[in-house]
């Protein structure tokens, strides 16, 4: 399906594309942002690189953003 290969192809988990449809937009990037965590982690293990923040205790954390 034409749908399925668009989602995988801009790393969209289909559990996100219900508020993609609805417009939800918090929930659809909060579920994009973990799929591409997990994403870019798996690819990182294939050269045994292992992630930031990936470790069982650590937590991941926004970079602070200097808007001015």
């Amino acid at each position: 399906m034409i749908r399925t290969r668009f989602l995988k192809s801009h790393c969209i988990p289909q559990e996100a594309y219900p508020d993609l449809e609805n417009e939800n937009a918090e929930a659809f990037i909060e579920t994009r942002r973990m799929e591409m965590i997990s994403r870019e982690a798996e690819f990182m293990k294939q050269f045994d690189v292992e992630p930031a923040g990936m470790e069982e205790n650590d937590t991941f954390e926004e970079p602070e953003i200097d808007a001015e």
